[in-house]
């Protein structure tokens, strides 16, 4: 597959309004289709504009899922949560009303907590819409370079290593990573642009090169 094409923006600003943009409009076509849609959210700084706006977003939200892309495994009061940054940042206003289903877990490790999360999951994870962010390693989710990249099932526990993930954590699969309408990949800085486009053999490649929705590369200096 080729590479998709990287859309230019003047501002993270910008970009994050074209994301929750395209985000929206896709969980709106997916309702309208089937009665109800799936929205796979990722974690970090990047994408917390985009929730703001997603948040007051005039979409039928009690009929929308909404799950992560991966989770450091810290207590979901924690500021290291991606749990407690989009309960605090998408699910108020509109969108409060949205379903969630966390990946963090009473279980004592990720790799214990992967089978309960894939439960509450279902059997199969094929969502609308998937939100990704990308490090200057390559890395999408928790699917960093020399880690379970092409692990098997939905969920994989991701245990700590050097330099990188310093905090164990849970991922959604490659196989979960790929949606029915729509995946967004919001990146920022000259180094993540030269990674995604003159890199090669890095998660976000082998992810981008699974996919068959179509894929929109957001991109701001």
């Amino acid at each position: 597959m080729a590479r998709p094409v990287v859309e230019v923006f003047d501002s993270p600003r910008a970009a994050a309004e074209e994301a929750a943009d395209a985000i929206a409009s896709a969980l709106r076509d997916a309702v309208l289709e089937r009665g109800s849609a799936t929205f796979i959210a990722s974690g970090g700084r990047t994408p917390e504009p985009v929730y703001d706006m997603l948040a007051r977003a005039d979409l039928p939200w009690d009929k929308v899922r909404v799950t992560l892309t991966d989770e450091r495994w810290v207590d979901a009061q924690s500021a290291d949560s991606n749990e407690r940054m989009v309960r605090d940042r998408l699910f108020v206003e509109r969108a409060e009303a949205a379903s969630f289903v966390p990946l963090k877990s009473a279980h004592a490790t990720p790799k214990e907590a992967a089978a309960h999360v894939e439960r509450a999951l279902g059997p199969t994870l094929l969502a609308d819409v998937v939100l990704l962010g990308m490090g200057e390693d390559g890395h999408v989710a928790s699917l960093f370079p020399g880690g379970p990249v092409l692990a098997e099932g939905l969920v994989v526990g991701v245990d700590a290593a050097d330099p990188a993930p310093p905090q164990p954590r849970l991922s959604l699969t490659m196989q979960s990573l790929q949606p029915r309408r729509l995946t967004v990949l919001l990146i920022s800085g000259q180094a993540k642009r030269r990674v995604l486009e003159d890199g090669a053999g890095l998660p976000v490649h082998t992810l981008l090169g699974r996919t068959k929705a179509p894929v929109r590369v957001l991109w701001s200096a």
